[in-house]
């Protein structure tokens, strides 16, 4: 199976055999901070007359090899790119550039758990973090990012992720949380700290959405 194929079919399964609504899915289904920045940016691109499903499409592969050269590189393996551009390939190995560039500016970071994969039977979701760490003596939860911008939206996935992994492990306590976007062009990265309160607030945001979200079915 390729790569893409293993990033894209994850799936998140209750003790029930059900299928989890995934954490990603809620957000944007739901939360619309960023719809007229998306719509203006759909019309420029028509009257160009690219193709915007393409576009998206490609900067999603793009993300996807990103986060898998990261984890990878981790892990001390080479990472077979075969299906993808030689495009795709080149900036995914800039925003690997970037993760290095930050891991070098970190004085005392030992990785818990990459791909942190979590279903939660309390709210019948799932989701899968990018990384559980210890920086600075403190237990953090990271995220990775290659889009233009560090949208609101990802504080409401980390806060999220932040309670599933404490539902999880009920001793463990999650002092931050960190969005860390690599940037796919220029190789740099811009660290973004999430504060305790921000991730809880990211949660109560999170299960709002979710209420919207379970409301669906009576009106369709």
């Amino acid at each position: 199976m390729s790569n893409k194929m293993k990033a894209h079919g994850l799936k998140y399964i209750l003790k029930d055999g059900t299928k989890a609504t995934s954490v990603t899915t809620v957000i944007n289904n739901n939360l619309g901070w960023n719809k007229n920045v998306l719509i203006g940016w759909t019309k420029k691109q028509t009257l160009l007359g690219n193709d915007t499903q393409e576009i998206l499409r490609d900067a999603g592969d793009t993300g996807t090899l990103a986060h898998y050269m990261v984890e990878k590189y981790e892990e001390g393996f080479e990472v077979d790119a075969s299906d993808y551009t030689e495009n795709q390939i080149k900036a995914a190995s800039l925003a690997l550039g970037a993760y290095v560039k930050w891991k070098n500016d970190q004085k005392d970071y030992q990785i818990l758990k990459q791909e942190l994969i979590m279903v939660s039977e309390k709210l019948r979701i799932g989701g899968a973090c990018d990384v559980l760490a210890r920086l600075n003596g403190e237990l953090v939860i990271i995220d990775y990012k290659t889009s233009k911008y560090c949208y609101p939206e990802f504080k409401a996935q980390l806060g999220c992720y932040t309670h599933m992994y404490e539902e999880l492990q009920p001793k463990a306590k999650i002092a931050r949380g960190i969005i860390l976007r690599l940037d796919k062009e220029t190789g740099e990265y811009e660290q973004h700290i999430v504060s305790r309160e921000n991730l809880d607030r990211g949660f109560e945001l999170f299960k709002a959405l979710l209420s919207i979200d379970n409301m669906r079915k009576y009106f369709k």
